[in-house]
């Protein structure tokens, strides 16, 4: 899968930058712009790191709709089975299918 246009766009930045470094390297003092404005960041202790997206990486909307689609629940769900609600789907519901024992003796 191809990246989104944002991460592709901070990976251009930094494979021109350094690009622009190596070609500079002749020069005695190079004018090099900053690395934060080329798709690097600074962390806590002020060291360089590469900055994978801008911005959110989920867009606000869908962390929204992902939020309210997992707190929601069936309605024919009663209040008081909330403990079984998380479970649910945990429990092996099939029938038709038989354990395979291999001759090692494990069962699939």
């Amino acid at each position: 899968m191809p990246p989104c246009n944002q991460v592709l766009l901070l990976h251009i930045q930094r494979a021109n930058f350094q690009t622009l470094i190596w070609r500079n390297a002749v020069f005695q003092n190079p004018v090099i712009p900053k690395p934060e404005e080329n798709g690097w960041q600074r962390n806590s202790v002020h060291e360089l790191e590469v900055q994978w997206y801008k911005d959110d990486f989920i867009p606000d909307e869908l962390t929204k709709i992902v939020a309210d689609d997992i707190g929601s629940k069936p309605e024919d769900e009663e209040e008081g089975d909330e403990e079984n609600y998380d479970s649910d789907f945990l429990v092996d519901t099939s029938e038709d299918e038989e354990d395979v024992v291999t001759d090692d003796g494990h069962i699939y």
